[in-house]
């Protein structure tokens, strides 16, 4: 929409002003703007591109009043007015302190009765939206712990939270019982352009959905529909790798957290239904404006995402990292977190990401983590107790980046030992490994994680 490309560009022209510190080689790559660095040995070119990306992502959003009173722009029902606020510095979202919860989204959904997935809410959508321009959106979130106690080998515990989510305010729908949520926490962005020229071969190869070599490992590609071609591709984004490139994710997330069009959803009203009368009253009609997301603006968040570095491992010369990192494969956690992956040679725009080395820990495949982690909530391919092997880079530096920022696809664990006693599943027997080691060998398993 022209309005919102105006006042965009205008946000460019002081973007290092508002946006926090210009990223490059110049600041430290271990410290708290680590996330924030774009890939080395780009050509000045693509550090265009990348700052301007930057402005765009961490531009905050605001809403248009047109003349017959209806709105354009941010809303009118959104939890978040950039993408920036979400993903705190390239990191993490927080876990939620109010019911507000930037940062953190509550998708929304029904059981399904006839075995075509999870039909969205009859009247909130496929998210939990908790803000609006009148100031109430449809409603809050709240989420209770119950806690366990995990006893390990040599007497130490782990606690484990089990979150219970419901919504406050607002609808006041509650939890009924044929009521599904599935919470996700905001995932880190960097790295992703690798990730994105990760060849579709590369990722088949290491599928074994047969479990064929026995070693109860049965990962799987999340085959989706790419909404733009049509065609079935290989998931790799999002928690359960049901998006198939940046693009996508870009204008999803854009359509459910901060109610704006784009080419590939044409909803102004963004997540609103019929059903929300007020949020449909405030919202425009399709013929009075066009996509309030354009496309040159996704294309320059594109960028942003395909050109975001990666933090370079630490300490890897010391001798507990060294055989925490021999540990970490014995007991089988590499089968899934595969080491390195590899772009390709011709995929993509950028030359400077072709033939690089993609030291994320994730093989992009599916795998069934047990009862413990399942919210029932599927999405394409994916089951609702399957999720991806979620890429481990940059780990060891999430407290410095993001403080509290929470562990696992909502975020329940506070530490990375509590995340590995979640696991189950697939992950089951690495899982009871790691509880049976020795004190030592665990601080030292913890201690190569902590490298990464």
């Amino acid at each position: 929409m022209a309005g919102m490309k105006n006042r965009i560009c205008v946000a460019l022209a002081v973007a290092c002003g508002f946006c926090g510190p210009v990223a490059g080689d110049e600041l430290a790559p271990n410290g708290p703007h680590a996330f924030e660095l774009h890939l080395q040995g780009l050509d000045s070119t693509d550090i265009a591109k990348f700052n301007y990306g930057r402005g765009l992502f961490h531009h905050n959003i605001s809403s248009i009043v047109h003349a017959d009173g209806t709105r354009t722009g941010l809303g009118p029902y959104f939890n978040a007015n950039s993408c920036g606020a979400c993903h705190i510095r390239d990191g993490r979202g927080p876990m939620p302190s109010d019911p507000v919860a930037v940062g953190f989204v509550l998708k929304l959904g029904m059981a399904d009765t006839g075995g075509g997935g999870v039909p969205p809410h009859p009247v909130m959508g496929a998210q939990l939206q908790t803000q609006g321009l009148d100031g109430v959106g449809e409603g809050g979130l709240s989420v209770d712990y119950a806690e366990t106690i995990v006893g390990l080998a040599d007497g130490d515990v782990v606690r484990l939270r089990a979150p219970g989510y419901g919504i406050v305010g607002g609808m006041q729908l509650g939890t009924a019982p044929d009521m599904l949520f599935g919470p996700r926490v905001a995932p880190p962005v960097f790295g992703m352009g690798l990730i994105a020229m990760v060849p579709d071969e590369a990722i088949a190869e290491l599928e074994d959905p047969d479990d064929r070599d026995v070693d109860g490992i049965s990962g799987r590609a999340n085959r989706v529909v790419d909404p733009v071609t049509g065609l079935s591709a290989i998931g790799r984004f999002g928690w359960k790798a049901a998006t198939p490139s940046l693009s996508v994710q870009t204008q999803t997330a854009a359509l459910r957290d901060m109610g704006l069009s784009s080419p590939l959803f044409d909803a102004v009203a963004g997540d609103c239904t019929p059903a929300e009368t007020a949020c449909m009253d405030m919202a425009a009609s399709p013929d009075n404006s066009g996509p309030e997301f354009a496309t040159e603006d996704i294309v320059a968040i594109v960028n942003y995402l395909h050109l975001l570095g990666f933090p370079q491992p630490r300490d890897t010369d010391v001798q507990d990292v060294a055989v925490g990192r021999g540990l970490f494969a014995s007991i089988g956690c590499t089968d899934c977190h595969v080491p390195e992956l590899r772009t390709g040679t011709a995929r993509g725009a950028f030359a400077a990401l072709a033939n690089r080395e993609v030291p994320a820990y994730t093989d992009l495949l599916v795998h069934d983590m047990g009862g413990g982690l399942a919210d029932g909530f599927a999405e394409a391919g994916a089951s609702g107790s399957e999720w991806r092997t979620a890429p481990l880079w940059g780990i060891g530096l999430t407290s410095l980046v993001n403080g509290e920022a929470g562990f696992l696809h909502d975020g329940r664990a506070r530490t990375i030992s509590e995340a590995i006693v979640w696991h189950g599943g697939e992950a089951q027997r690495s899982r009871d490994i790691f509880v049976s080691l020795s004190k030592a060998s665990r601080d030292r398993v913890l201690a190569f994680l902590n490298s990464l």
